[in-house]
């Protein structure tokens, strides 16, 4: 779980970093970002739906 954390922290430093060193106005930026987050939320049901199919692969495979 440590780990997780302090890759979360390093990515945030990184992207921020990289947000500021680009240069470019916040009118190109965001909708970059929205695109980026709209493609986050469909990553995120995805897995979502993947670790559904998990735990029920399991809970059959124990029932057997």
């Amino acid at each position: 779980m440590e780990e997780v954390i302090i890759k979360n922290g390093e990515f945030k430093q990184k992207l921020v970093g990289l947000i500021n060193e680009s240069g470019l106005p916040a009118f190109i930026l965001k909708p970059t970002f929205k695109e980026i987050y709209d493609q986050l939320n469909v990553l995120e049901q995805q897995q979502y739906q993947g670790a559904i199919a998990s735990k029920k692969e399991e809970e059959a495979k124990e029932d057997d």
